[in-house]
């Protein structure tokens, strides 16, 4: 085992995966970042480093997070960061190069729900309202619902993996765009989606993951017989590898 330590908070993480996630990053390093950048004006109001929290007792990461009065923009990147970590990209060389852009995904995916949510009453229920409630929506992004998860330490504390230092700017500026810019919005992929600027991509699945173990859920069908997974996903000029992770499209009613 690693010790990773950031604040007050230790963490512990699998050798092996320290190994690979060191791996993986001289890897990416060798790739070129397509993604857009974050406006230079909207450096002096984001957090350019996380702050490690610490769980009281009981507590659940959303009462973390309130206690400490983070924006829902950080929340959100941390969010993002979490959940790219946890897809496992540094397992997989290919996935490794693509790391930026299945962060930008990622966050454009979230976003997704926010819209639809925010669109249609029901979605909104389903998915949470705002970004907020979607971020801590039981059920649903285990880096940040999950207390058990090995996952939310990283929500709680990006600075103590890793890859915080090369990936962390990126989450913030795929957050910021997701926001800002639903124009470039990627997954509007349909004529209904084009026309309503809402997108019904508003899931992903990681198959390299270890919260991932096969077989994987029944609403994860990418056979030819699935209505719902996209198969072809570009983001950042990209063409996502589906060895990394996989979309999937929510009906419209």
């Amino acid at each position: 085992m690693q010790r990773l330590t950031g604040g007050r908070r230790t963490l512990r993480v699998p050798t092996l995966l320290v190994v690979a996630w060191v791996v993986g990053l001289a890897t990416a390093t060798a790739q070129e970042d397509h993604c857009p950048r974050l406006p230079v004006p909207v450096w002096g109001a984001v957090v350019t480093r996380p702050a490690c929290l610490t769980r009281a007792g009981t507590q659940s990461t959303e009462q973390v997070v309130v206690a400490a009065r983070l924006t829902e923009e950080e929340s959100f990147a941390r969010l993002v960061f979490a959940e790219g970590v946890s897809s496992n990209w540094g397992q997989e060389p290919a996935c490794a190069r693509q790391a930026h852009a299945i962060l930008h995904a990622i966050a454009w995916g979230v976003m997704n729900r926010v819209r639809l949510g925010q669109a249609r009453a029901a979605l909104g229920t389903k998915y949470g309202a705002g970004i907020r409630g979607v971020i801590f929506k039981p059920g649903q992004f285990n880096p940040a619902v999950s207390a058990r998860s090995r996952f939310a330490p990283v929500f709680l504390c990006p600075t103590a993996h890793p890859a915080w230092a090369q990936y962390w700017s990126t989450a913030v500026a795929a957050v910021w765009h997701a926001q800002h810019a639903p124009e470039q919005n990627p997954f509007l992929l349909t004529a209904w989606e084009k026309r309503t600027g809402l997108s019904l991509v508003a899931y992903f699945y990681y198959p390299l993951s270890v919260q991932a173990p096969p077989p994987p859920p029944a609403w994860a069908e990418t056979s030819e017989r699935s209505t719902t997974f996209v198969r072809d996903v570009t983001v950042c000029g990209t063409k996502l590898n589906t060895t990394c992770i996989w979309f999937f499209q929510t009906p419209p009613d």
